[in-house]
Order: structure tokens, then C-alpha cells, then sequence
């Protein structure tokens, strides 16, 4: 019986080394997916991260993301605990041995006792070694398999290619930025400008707001602008005290709130709102003294129109005056 016994619980533990073997490698598919899909994700995200979370070559983070899951998935697979009596009835299903080697398993475990004990684990032995732990455990089917290549596949071309999700979304200079704000406040402008000429009925005032807000619609959405107006701006910012400027920049520029201006500053908001209207103040003497031939592009609002339009108030007022009377 001691034959027997020992024989029919070899083959019975490679079986289970067989087992083992398939959990793992279905383990370490999901794993190797989800590792991937961790560095894909990386590589979209890595033109907007810090210099210190974008070491070396590209794949570099995806392939320390991979390795990690693949331990993470071996340690989970060889935490699965495979219980030998489960294994039995496997043996018992794919041989089709109606019960031998569940009933072997537990003679062998002295958790029963036969006098027919000798033969049934010989028997049951004999099964196991002709039929071999192939037969028991079939190859496993990893599902997961193709999509593991495909997303490898994609992190690869990924990481070896020139663009970047930031191609997409080209940063603006701050320039730009700073010409967009101006743009925008002369839309402000014109809008506070057509509602007063709608109120007095200025018709001339009311055509020059709406050249004036068309105006300001083109300066903010253009992309590009001239690089002499560029210049220009630079040099009237450049040319801005460093307490101006810092609050020009944090609130025009970097498009922050006042609280969170005074909160980088360490200043009161009160002076947050103070400084920016000092600072634009300061912008657009420094912009009228800059000489250039674009002043007119900049500020279209100056001569002939503005002369029409103080004008047409003047003439205006001129002919209220003895209705006032």
C-alpha cells in the first residue's frame, strides 16, 4: 500500500505543479494588461509632468509600470491555495474514473479505510502516470492574450514616436496671453460703449463701438500675432516694476483670482487690485510711448474715429441744450 500511496500522490502533486503553472500564466496576463495600460496612460500624461517624474527615455516608466504589475500578479497567483481534493474530482472529470481518485485521495489521507485500499490506489496510480497532467489540466486559455500584444504594441509605437499629446495643445507665450487680455478688455470696452451710445441714440458711436468690438474679438483670437507688436509687449512688461509686474503676470497671465494672487504674493487683495490697475496703467503709457508703426493696429480707436465720435457727443449736447434750458 506504501507504494501506492507515495506513487498516487506523486502524480497527484504534478498535477497540482500543472495547475499552479496556469494560474500563474492567466495571473500574469491580466497583469502584464493592466501594466501596459498603466504605461500608456503614463506616456499620454508625461509632456505635462514635472522634470522629476520624466526620467530618461520614454518607455523608461512604462517598463518599471509592467514589472511591477508582473510581481504583483506572480505574488497573487502563488497565494492561490490549490486543494488537493478539489484536484481529485478534476482528475476524476477529465479521466472520467467516476470517483477513483477522489476515493484514492482519501485512503491515501487515512481519512477513510478499504479493504479493496491496496488496489484502488494502484489503480488510481495507473490512471494518473498513463494519463500524464496534460490530460488532466489542458493547456490554459489566456483570453486576455491578444489584447496584452496589441496594447504592447501601442505602448511601444508610443514611446518611440516624436508627438506628443502637447502637439495637440501648443502651449501659448505669454505674450499671447498678455495680447488676448488686451483684446478682451477692448471688447469690455466696446460693449460698455455701445450700451451708452444705444441709450442716447448716437448712431455714429454706436457703429465705431462695433468696429471696436470686432476689433477686440480678432486681437484675442489670433494666434500669432506680429512679432513687432510681440516685442513691444515684452519691452512693456520688462519695462514694469517687479511688484507691478508679478501681480500683472499672476492675474492677466496665469489667469489666477485675486485671493489666490495675494495668497502667492503674500499680500492683501486690496493691493492685488491696486497694483493690476496701477500695472495696466503703466502698460499702455509704456505701449503710447514705444514709437512703432503698428500703434494704429494696437489702439484703433485714436484719431479720425475718436475725433468723429467726440464730435457727434459734442453735437449731441449741442442740440439738448435748450431743451435742458
Amino acid at each position: 500500500m506504501g507504494d501506492s500511496r507515495a506513487e498516487y500522490l506523486h502524480g497527484l502533486k504534478r498535477v497540482a505543479r500543472r495547475a499552479r503553472l496556469a494560474v500563474v500564466l492567466r495571473r500574469l496576463v491580466g497583469a502584464a494588461l493592466a501594466g501596459l495600460g498603466a504605461g500608456f496612460a503614463y506616456l499620454v500624461v508625461r509632456p505635462f509632468l514635472p522634470a522629476a517624474f520624466t526620467p530618461g527615455h520614454p518607455l523608461v516608466a512604462p517598463v518599471l509600470l509592467l514589472g511591477l504589475a508582473l510581481i504583483a500578479g506572480a505574488v497573487v497567483a502563488l497565494a492561490v491555495r490549490l486543494d488537493r481534493a478539489a484536484l481529485a474530482v478534476q482528475v476524476d472529470r477529465s479521466l472520467g474514473t467516476r470517483g477513483l481518485a477522489s476515493a484514492a485521495l482519501e485512503l491515501a489521507e487515512g481519512r477513510r479505510s478499504s479493504a479493496f485500499a491496496d488496489a484502488l490506489l494502484e489503480d488510481a496510480a495507473a490512471a494518473l502516470r498513463d494519463a500524464g497532467p496534460r490530460r488532466v489540466i489542458a493547456r490554459p486559455r489566456l483570453r486576455l492574450l491578444p489584447w496584452t500584444l496589441a496594447a504592447a504594441v501601442v505602448v511601444l509605437i508610443a514611446g518611440f514616436s516624436p508627438y506628443t499629446l502637447r502637439d495637440l495643445f501648443p502651449a501659448r507665450r505669454p505674450v499671447d496671453r498678455v495680447i488676448a487680455v488686451l483684446g478682451g478688455e477692448l471688447e469690455e470696452s466696446a460693449r460698455r460703449l455701445e450700451e451708452a451710445a444705444v441709450r442716447q441714440d448716437l448712431r455714429e458711436g454706436l457703429e465705431l463701438s462695433r468696429e471696436l468690438a470686432q476689433l477686440g474679438k480678432d486681437l484675442a483670437m489670433q494666434e500669432a500675432p506680429a512679432e513687432e507688436l510681440a516685442q513691444r509687449l515684452e519691452r512693456a512688461l520688462d519695462a514694469l516694476p517687479e511688484r507691478f509686474r508679478e501681480v500683472y503676470l499672476l492675474r492677466q497671465v496665469q489667469g489666477l483670482e485675486t485671493n489666490e494672487a495675494a495668497a502667492c504674493l503674500g499680500i492683501e487683495p486690496g493691493t492685488v487690485k491696486t497694483r493690476l490697475h496701477r500695472a495696466r496703467a503703466l502698460l499702455r503709457e509704456a505701449l503710447d510711448r514705444d514709437p512703432d508703426p503698428l500703434a494704429d493696429r494696437a489702439y484703433p480707436f485714436a484719431g479720425e474715429r475718436c475725433d468723429r465720435l467726440v464730435a457727434a457727443v459734442l453735437q449731441r449736447l449741442e442740440d439738448e441744450r435748450p431743451a435742458v434750458a
